[in-house]
């Protein structure tokens, strides 16, 4: 029997877009250009100040904009850093 994916309800999606204004990451340091290390440092200050949850919910947002990128594009250049970003926080601060 297939399992049914979770998806994010509409009700979330709505918030997370509302909340996701341009520079919300931006304001703790977070950077695609800046290196792993310094967006590391970013997303930590994200996530004491707002929380897990939200932190992860913008990057997967992020992600999933960007999803149908070609390779190659600096979309998807931005959607593997984000996808490695999301990552860290879900080894650093996930369920254990």
């Amino acid at each position: 029997m297939a399992r049914k994916s979770k998806k994010m309800p509409k009700k979330v999606q709505e918030k997370i877009r509302k909340t996701l204004k341009r520079g919300a990451l931006e304001k703790y340091g977070y950077s695609t250009d800046k290196s792993a290390i310094a967006r590391h440092r970013a997303l930590n200050k994200c996530v004491k100040k707002e929380g897990y949850t939200t932190c992860i919910r913008r990057l997967n947002y992020m992600i999933v904009v960007r999803k149908n990128a070609r390779p190659g594009t600096p979309q998807y250049r931005d959607r593997k850093i984000f996808e490695a970003d999301a990552n860290y926080l879900r080894k650093k601060y996930g369920k254990k």
